[in-house]
């Protein structure tokens, strides 16, 4: 029987989380490929992220459980990009820009009014998830409970609580599948992503909740026509909109089923203190003993 790898480093480490950067610098030149307990293989040199992106037979991201698009491999990865890659042009983010200013300037002036504030739970915290409720088309109102969701999926995931974090993904599915049914029944806008989502065609068919089996070979996406009855027969794309909205973390894993992921990970268990802003001294003043 083979021995188990030793392990190269601890990503968990409190000297790599005081300072990911000047350990992954280290890494990279100590051990540019290593293996830990609790990562697998990872890869920290540029060259080598990227010929294990592009070598898709070597390195596949396929996952057990469907996750579009980031769980695929080509060309079914491709036909799924092809889906949402219209929902980010440039067209489409300047279209949403005076919405995202609205949310920035509601947040900015009561810490304008006050002359400072706590920057990160005041602003840099709530403008990009009430930003992603507007542009997704989720009540801007429940931001919070989406925060909730992603840095509880990664905290679980730096624990690897699987438990815990299957709980998180019923209760965000439950969240999802209420709006998108109300779509479904004519309530709420229909040119926003959920909507727009709700007819679009892959291979032929509508995105459905469970997954959407796209064969080599199946034509690109088109956009289906309204049908004229009830959209109720039109399934939503729950799986779809995870990929939108969720942090994704992509990784590969080699036919050896050893696994391979970036090394520009986050991880929230990194003790953050208080960055206060002070109109009076400045944007960049900050609090003695912050960072």
């Amino acid at each position: 029987m083979a021995e188990p790898t030793r392990p190269d480093w601890d990503p968990r480490d409190p000297s790599v989380l005081g300072d990911q950067q000047r350990a992954y610098d280290e890494m990279r030149a100590r051990c540019p490929v290593a293996h830990s307990d609790f990562l697998g293989w990872s890869l920290f040199t540029h060259r080598d992220v990227v010929e294990a992106v592009r070598d898709t037979v070597t390195f596949s991201s396929a996952t057990k459980r469907r996750a579009i698009p980031n769980g695929m491999d080509p060309p079914e990865h491709t036909v799924y990009r092809q889906v949402l890659d219209p929902y980010f042009t440039s067209e489409r983010m300047a279209a949403f820009e005076p919405r995202s200013r609205e949310i920035a300037s509601a947040l900015l002036g009561p810490i304008l009014a006050r002359g400072e504030a706590e920057f990160i739970s005041e602003f840099a915290g709530p403008f990009p998830h009430q930003a992603l409720c507007a542009f997704v088309g989720w009540p801007v109102a429940d931001w919070n409970r989406v925060r909730g969701w992603t840095h509880g999926n990664q905290e679980v995931a730096f624990r690897q609580d699987r438990a815990a974090g299957a709980v998180l993904a019923r209760e965000f599915s439950a969240y999802v599948t209420e709006i998108l049914n109300a779509r479904r029944s004519g309530v709420g806008r229909a040119d926003d992503l959920m909507g727009e989502l709700l007819w679009t065609v892959v291979g032929g068919g509508p995105l459905r909740t469970s997954s959407a089996s796209c064969a080599p070979g199946q034509p690109a996406t088109e956009r289906s026509p309204r049908p004229s009855g009830s959209p109720s027969s039109i399934s939503p794309p729950i799986s779809t909109c995870r990929s939108v909205c969720a942090a994704s973390r992509p990784s590969s894993t080699g036919r050896s089923g050893r696994s391979f992921e970036p090394t520009a990970r986050w991880y929230p268990t990194v003790e953050r203190r208080p960055t206060r802003w002070s109109s009076r001294a400045g944007p960049s003043a900050r609090a003695s003993g912050s960072r």
